[in-house]
């Protein structure tokens, strides 16, 4: 199929429309976060778009629906803080910000 010829997604009802039709379509979205895992060893593939704090704000919504999950599966509360927990600060420990530096604009949120 060509990219002229797929639909585009706008609002949540085109989405889920869409999305039932199980064919590839276009997403417009003012921002997002993609990841793609592919086989093998290599670290997954992201993408982000759009402004850090609704990119944030998505970012926490999507944790709670995975911790949401992981309760279903069993996990008990305390894990699933400490799993959480110890991936923010991995995750903060990847950044290439000096210690004690402040990021751009003094992390400070307009």
């Amino acid at each position: 199929m060509k990219n002229e010829e797929m639909k585009t997604a706008t609002t949540e009802a085109e989405f889920a429309q869409l999305l039932k039709e199980g064919k590839p379509f276009h997403l417009k979205a003012a921002h997002s976060i993609t990841i793609a895992k592919l086989p093998g060893d290599q670290p997954p593939i992201v993408q982000v778009h759009g402004d850090s704090d609704e990119v944030t704000s998505m970012l926490f919504y999507a944790m709670s629906e995975i911790a949401e999950d992981m309760k279903r599966h069993g996990f008990p509360k305390e894990a699933i803080k400490a799993i959480f927990h110890s991936g923010v600060e991995m995750a903060v420990e990847l950044t290439d910000l000096p210690d004690d530096e402040p990021a751009a604009g003094g992390g400070k949120r307009k």
